[in-house]
């Protein structure tokens, strides 16, 4: 589990992290994108707490 001190790392090319993350949602591989574009840890923060936003509000695929 990350916390907003670790940052993610995503190991290899993006095609292979494309490859074993396929499961993952579109809003998570875009997170991926931006994190490692921003490169200030408030905007990265601010990212992180969206997604969190997202699957609270979003209802389960039950």
């Amino acid at each position: 589990m990350h916390s907003l001190d670790t940052p993610i790392k995503v190991t290899g090319s993006w095609d292979e992290t494309r490859r074993t993350t396929v499961a993952l949602p579109d809003i998570v591989l875009r997170y991926l994108r931006l994190e490692s574009a921003a490169q200030d840890r408030a905007m990265q923060e601010l990212i992180l707490e969206a997604i969190v936003e997202y699957y609270k509000l979003k209802p389960s695929a039950s």
